[in-house]
């Protein structure tokens, strides 16, 4: 589910049934329960006991809250994992960036989460990643901030990384 929420197969406000995804994805309510949980705990779904269950709507949330969550996950992982990575990884990570879309971004939070090793950081990493999608569904690109931060992660120094990410939703 989270990879249908992530990639628009479910789309943001779309009521989600138990039954229908239980036939969709051939298991029963239980782990569909447990997955649908796990959505809303990282932000991805949103649930009211007895009354609905849907895939959150950017548009619909505090996107200040967002900004604030996603500033502090993202300057926590990456003062992390900067240091793990080459200077051609970097590079690699940097190029991912110059396509002027959020696919760049989203590929640049998964490579860091991609670095860790560390069991207990993957749900930090879980909650980046949705935290991610949620402010760059209908977002304009902002081409100069992604331009700083492609010069960051290429040459930048591990705060001029975090200062070109916390520009890039705030400006």
């Amino acid at each position: 589910m989270r990879s249908a929420i992530l990639d628009g197969t479910l789309q943001p406000g779309e009521c989600l049934n138990d039954k229908e995804l239980q036939d969709w994805l051939g298991c029963s309510r239980t782990p569909i329960r447990e997955a649908l949980n796990e959505l809303a705990r990282v932000g991805l779904v949103e649930m009211a006991a007895q009354r609905y269950t849907r895939v959150a709507d950017p548009a619909a949330l505090d996107r200040t809250e967002l900004i604030q969550a996603w500033t502090v996950l993202i300057g926590g992982l990456a003062r992390v994992a900067l240091p793990l990575f080459s200077n051609a990884k970097r590079s690699a990570m940097a190029d991912t960036l110059q396509s002027s879309s959020w696919a760049g971004v989203v590929q640049l939070v998964d490579d860091t989460c991609a670095a860790f090793s560390n069991k207990q950081l993957r749900g930090t990493c879980d909650q980046a990643t949705a935290l991610t999608h949620l402010l760059v569904t209908g977002t304009p690109v902002a081409p100069t901030q992604l331009a700083a931060l492609h010069s960051a992660v290429a040459e930048g120094t591990t705060a001029e990384i975090l200062d070109a990410l916390d520009k890039l939703f705030t400006t």
